[in-house]
């Protein structure tokens, strides 16, 4: 059993998960597994990846599934993991050559802490229209070594992507619904629960590198969660439960509110959000 596993979900990103195939193939250490979760591709990936990844250098799994949104293939994941820690890459990501050994390091110098529940790095991220233009890949002096998850952009004012390679232990406790007929269900709702007993640790060096792109989810936010609204909903509400700051929790609770008056989302789920943020 490999101690970490990768995961990659993918949908018509053939190119793209092709070259993060190659920055995986580039890694010092091996000690990890692959699985790709295709969510239902039609540009031809299945056959590319089988014709390109040699399963003698690397452990490799590849599950095809209907279209259903990366949350579920992030679910599927999940309950394949075998390996002490897991992380989630996107297939428009590049790994550098040390990703490997950068995350089990980490983890070997913390192993006196259980109550980890992932580590963080930062992700170069680049604009699609100016690859020059980098947003993130370094975190400031104010943000500390340890904290909670949701208060690195909320308290430390980081905005930038992070990658996190999260304890197995953990994310076999987490829940992550499904939402009929909605393919769109941010990470964070899910792991909001995080925030309760748990920390993470941000280590200040990048690992990898991303590419905003023109007509993905950060440039189309809005109309992808009006496609969800049923699951945008669940995200506010677990915020408003989750989050270790009052004011966001009372932001998220307002935006609940907010949102299920505007698209008459249901609600279906039984957790309650506490009176003490409740807005009438």
């Amino acid at each position: 059993m490999k101690t970490l596993t990768v995961f990659t979900p993918t949908y018509n990103n053939r190119d793209k998960i092709l070259a993060l195939y190659e920055s995986l193939n580039k890694q010092k250490n091996r000690d990890f597994r692959w699985i790709v979760i295709d969510d239902g591709s039609s540009d031809g990936t299945e056959e590319a990846l089988k014709n390109t990844v040699d399963e003698s250098k690397i452990d490799f799994l590849y599950v095809s599934q209907p279209n259903g949104g990366k949350y579920r293939a992030y679910k599927k994941a999940v309950s394949l993991n075998e390996s002490r820690y897991f992380c989630c890459v996107d297939a428009d990501m590049v790994l550098y050559d040390d990703f490997v050994d950068s995350i089990l390091l980490e983890y070997k110098r913390e192993s006196d802490k259980p109550e980890l529940a992932g580590i963080g790095f930062p992700i170069v991220c680049r604009m699609f229209d100016d690859m020059d233009n980098i947003i993130g890949g370094v975190l400031s002096d104010s943000v500390p070594e340890y904290g909670k998850l949701s208060m690195l952009s909320a308290k430390y004012g980081y905005h930038g992507e992070m990658l996190y390679a999260f304890t197995g232990e953990f994310l076999q406790k987490i829940e992550i619904p499904e939402f009929s007929g909605e393919k769109f269900l941010t990470e964070s709702a899910f792991l909001f629960p995080i925030n309760d007993n748990r920390i993470v640790k941000w280590v200040n060096k990048a690992i990898a590198e991303s590419v905003y792109q023109k007509n993905g989810i950060t440039n189309n936010r809005l109309k992808t969660e009006l496609s969800s609204s049923a699951a945008t909903l669940y995200s506010y509400k677990m915020g408003a439960i989750h989050h270790p700051m009052y004011m966001h929790r009372v932001a998220n609770c307002c935006l609940y509110v907010a949102w299920k008056k505007l698209t008459k989302a249901p609600d279906n789920d039984s957790h309650r959000i506490p009176i003490s943020v409740r807005i009438p």
